[in-house]
């Protein structure tokens, strides 16, 4: 589940925002219960918007932006949706190959049927002579 944080409550402009923005952290949860982003160009601090997503101090989380803001979720919870997110693709490819061979094989018939439809017998030939 993705837990949606708030902007910077530390100080923060606009060129450090865009490359917050740029890429995912690794970082844990506070003692405060804050997310503190450690980056090159300096800390930054966010909150939990609601207070039923926080997490428990010291719990390592994943943090990224998302459409508008910053959302994080938990190493186990990345690592249940990627998981599951390989099982709907093995999914979609067993079901695209069930479906090519059912095609091919339908093609299959059909052609048969053509083929016995054209095997015309040949008509006896009488001769005038």
């Amino acid at each position: 589940m993705n837990r949606v944080l708030s902007l910077p409550i530390t100080r923060i402009t606009p060129e450090q925002l865009e490359l917050l923005q740029a890429e995912r952290h690794l970082t844990t949860v506070a003692d405060s219960g804050t997310i503190k982003l450690r980056h090159r160009n300096g800390i930054f601090e966010l909150k939990f918007l609601q207070a039923e997503d926080r997490l428990p101090p010291n719990t390592a989380v994943c943090v990224w932006w998302k459409g508008g803001g910053f959302v994080c979720a938990t190493q186990a919870e990345l690592e249940s949706q990627a998981q599951e997110a390989q099982s709907v693709a093995e999914r979609v490819a067993q079901a695209r190959a069930m479906l090519a061979a059912a095609r091919h094989e339908r093609n299959a018939r059909q052609a048969a049927k053509d083929l016995a439809a054209l095997d015309v017998t040949q008509p006896e030939t009488t001769s005038i002579y």
